[in-house]
């Protein structure tokens, strides 16, 4: 039987994955057990914009512990304005994909944090810890210190003084999924993404991290013509 037959043939755009029935088997036999599909059961198409000249960066290129997708226009607004002071967005461009994220870290869309017991459960105490004492000065940014309901003078003294501090205690998802050596951790662990609501440009988005550019496949159609065109206008306004 033609799997094929059972399995979309399209996006969540509506495009085509892919132009024969040998290319649409191929596609699911890598995306099979992603869980970014829309509710119809069809690949997300997502978004990443970046910059800077193709031939002295590689495809696909981040200075971060993980690739980071969202939707159009935040990846138009990473394109255009770098969030690092100073750069200039030379040679800006948008990358549409299919991310294969089977085993998430977490799968939280609406929810730009993370609690410390969610990391308990999936990394084990002692590693959700060290990363509480890691991201420390994230973590007392959060309500619970800038309100003065945790009264503790550090994160680690409040590890240390209580012993429910896990339960109390979360995170913006972003810092950690930034952290090259706590990504490789839970590559090691065998996860290879996360799913977050997202934060900043992207805040009200979803925001999806993937550990390997092999859970990348770029979208073959022309979905982006529109977007590299107006990147290029904005390029050419820049010189």
């Amino acid at each position: 039987m033609d799997k094929t037959l059972s399995l979309p043939g399209v996006d969540s755009e509506g495009a085509a994955i892919a132009a024969t029935k040998a290319g649409l088997s191929a596609f699911w036999d890598w995306f099979d057990d992603s869980v970014v599909i829309d509710r119809h059961g069809r690949p997300v198409v997502v978004y990443r914009g970046e910059y800077g000249a193709p031939d002295l960066a590689p495809f696909l290129s981040t200075r971060l512990g993980s690739l980071s997708f969202g939707d159009r226009e935040t990846a138009l607004g990473y394109a255009r304005h770098p969030n690092r002071l100073g750069e200039i967005p030379t040679y800006p461009r948008v990358h549409a994909a299919y991310l294969a994220i089977g085993n998430p870290v977490v799968n939280q869309p609406d929810d730009p944090f993370i609690e410390l017991t969610t990391l308990e459960a999936v990394l084990g105490r002692n590693n959700a810890e060290r990363i509480a004492k890691k991201l420390a000065t994230w973590i007392m940014q959060t309500s619970p210190w800038v309100n003065g309901e945790i009264r503790a003078k550090s994160v680690e003294e409040f590890l240390d003084t209580h012993p429910d501090a896990l339960a109390r205690l979360y995170v913006q998802a972003f810092p950690l999924f930034d952290d090259p050596e706590e990504v490789a951790h839970m590559k090691a662990a065998g996860f290879d993404g996360a799913i977050y609501g997202g934060a900043g440009l992207n805040a009200g988005a979803v925001e999806y991290r993937v550990f390997d550019a092999d859970s990348v496949r770029e979208v073959p159609s022309e979905v982006i013509s529109g977007l590299t065109s107006s990147l290029r206008d904005y390029w050419r306004n820049c010189r």
